[in-house]
Parts: C-alpha cells; sequence; structure tokens
C-alpha cells in the first residue's frame, strides 16, 4: 500500500476520529435528554438525521469515505499505517454509532407517541380552534 495521501494523513485521521466520536455523544445526549424529558421537537429525529447525513457528505466530497475503507480494508506494513488503520477504525465506529442515534431518535418519538391518550388529539384540535377564534377577537365560549 502507498503512503497515506497527504490530504488525509494520520494526523487528519485522528483529528476526524476524535471529533465525529465528540458529534456522536452529544448527539446522543440530546436524545437521551429527549427521553428524560418526555419530550422530543417535533423536527428532532429528521435533523439528527439530516445532521448526520450531511457530515457523511462532506466525508465523501473530501474523498475520505473512500480512503477509510481502503485503510480499514488494508494490511499495514508500517507503524504509521497501523495508526491510520486504527482512527479509520474508529472514524467507522462512529459512523455506525451514529445511525444508532438516528434509530434511537426515532424510537423515543415513536415511544413518547404511544403514551399519548387516544382523546389528546381531539384535546388538542379544540385548543387550537379555541387560539384561532382568540386571536380573530371573536371568541366564542363552545
Amino acid at each position: 500500500m502507498p503512503g497515506i495521501p497527504e490530504e488525509v494523513d494520520t494526523e487528519r485521521l485522528r483529528e476526524t476520529a476524535a471529533a465525529l466520536e465528540n458529534i456522536v455523544q452529544m448527539q446522543r445526549e440530546k436524545v437521551d435528554k429527549w427521553a428524560q424529558t418526555g419530550e422530543v421537537p417535533p423536527t428532532g429525529p429528521p435533523e439528527v438525521e439530516s445532521f448526520f447525513k450531511v457530515i457523511m457528505m462532506f466525508f465523501e466530497e473530501k474523498g475520505l469515505t473512500s480512503r477509510v475503507n481502503e485503510l480499514w480494508n488494508s494490511t499495514p506494513v508500517n507503524e504509521e499505517e497501523e495508526e491510520a488503520r486504527q482512527y479509520a477504525g474508529r472514524i467507522l465506529e462512529s459512523v455506525l454509532r451514529s445511525q444508532g442515534v438516528v434509530a434511537e431518535a426515532y424510537n423515543t418519538r415513536r415511544r413518547l407517541l404511544k403514551d399519548i391518550p387516544e382523546e389528546m388529539p381531539a384535546l388538542m384540535r379544540e385548543v387550537e380552534r379555541e387560539l384561532e377564534r382568540t386571536r380573530k377577537g371573536t371568541r366564542q365560549i363552545v
């Protein structure tokens, strides 16, 4: 295997692995907070998913994805290549963990929605109608 290209050197792989691990951890904490508070923003899970998709698109554009896969599937011939391969493994692991965070975000929302009583949507529609009447200045008592 030829030496690691300058644009994707060992230091860049190390920084990428550390940054991605931190990002995954922060997103996981956000999703855990939703579960603890029992509140998931309506756009929460799609935002988490989109956030990770943008990161993966960036990796693709910069050639990092193919380089990481190439390193992971290679047989290192020296210490530098072994170190690069380890960082590639950390990046791949973080990518898998990010998919788990996205799944957990949707699962958290699904679990919380199951706990909503059946009459709740009707009550919410009534509250929305009342708010609309109030906004129009024609408050009516139902």
